[in-house]
């Protein structure tokens, strides 16, 4: 959106990203899609924009994704309950 010039839609979006709570889930994410997709968006938002609400919430979906990463292996779970 910020590439395309679209900023009404990108500031709704913002707006919505802003009322997001990554520290609760209902549902079993995949730690995968969450890294490239929420994490890898969050923080190509913030490069373009230098929103900082973009870079707190790639912070807090960060720290609840972490725990995911202490595994037997060493490799991240697979499957990862925020709450």
């Amino acid at each position: 959106m910020w590439i395309m010039d679209l900023k009404e839609e990108f500031n709704h979006s913002r707006d919505f990203v802003r009322s997001v709570d990554f520290t609760k889930s209902d549902e079993i994410i995949n730690v995968f899609e969450a890294t490239i997709r929420y994490l890898g968006g969050l923080l190509s938002a913030y490069e373009l924009s230098k929103e900082l609400v973009f870079l707190e919430k790639v912070q807090e979906l960060g720290n609840a994704l972490l725990p995911s990463f202490d595994s037997p292996t060493g490799l991240p779970y697979n499957a990862w309950n925020l709450t």
